[in-house]
């Protein structure tokens, strides 16, 4: 059998278009550049499509949209048959197929929701991330001047992801990331001084309340 990898070309969307119809519209487009250019070649291009792998987003509703595609041909200006029909799917003979990642990281978002001590544990965990890429130096500085530069050189050499970068499935590696330091700073850090110069206190509050959770 033959078998060919091809990639759609990469497009860049505007906000209006993140919806469902939109990011449909995005998804035609980009075969149209690679199976038009006239409404039958991507007719029968669609007819050959089986499966849509996707996340559980937005996206996870194509396969039930309906038939966009002689709309699609008029926006663009391609020329319809006088035989064209509208179809009651735009993908008839598609299935959803959900990524293997995206469903194993739906079961470990579930069954950590489901567990009573870890919506506790993830906020603490977010606080002590920002709290630690925020303020860094000072913290750094702070463990210093109270005798505690060895956990300061913990604490300044820890690599820790940005939020955007977090993933249910990566939530290990970032709990090990603050487990390396997050002992040590716990008995020697003073919150106090940080206290009095915070621009936002209630993340001080979430700080030490996660500094006592039996969880670390």
């Amino acid at each position: 059998m033959f078998r060919q990898r091809r990639l759609l070309p990469t497009l860049s969307i505007n906000m209006a278009l993140f919806g469902l119809i939109g990011k449909t519209i995005t998804l035609l487009w980009q075969l149209w550049l690679f199976f038009g250019p006239s409404y039958q070649k991507m007719r029968i291009a669609l007819l050959r499509i089986r499966a849509l792998v996707l996340d559980f987003g937005t996206e996870s509703g194509f396969p039930n949209v309906r038939d966009l595609l002689p709309a699609f041909c008029e926006w663009i200006g391609v020329e319809l048959p006088n035989n064209y029909v509208i179809q009651p799917f735009l993908f008839p003979r598609a299935l959803l197929q959900p990524g293997w990642r995206h469903s194993v990281e739906r079961l470990i978002k579930r069954t950590c929701l489901a567990l009573d001590w870890f919506p506790g544990f993830m906020d603490g965990l977010k606080a002590v991330v920002s709290f630690v890429r925020d303020r860094r130096s000072d913290i750094c500085q702070a463990l210093i001047k109270s005798g505690f530069p060895a956990v300061a050189d913990l604490v300044g050499d820890t690599p820790l992801k940005p939020f955007r970068e977090w993933r249910w499935g990566t939530l290990k590696s970032v709990s090990r990331q603050v487990l390396i330091f997050i002992h040590s700073l716990v008995q020697c850090l003073d919150l106090e001084p940080f206290r009095r110069r915070a621009q936002d206190p209630s993340l001080i509050r979430r700080i030490a309340k996660a500094f006592a959770r039996e969880e670390w």
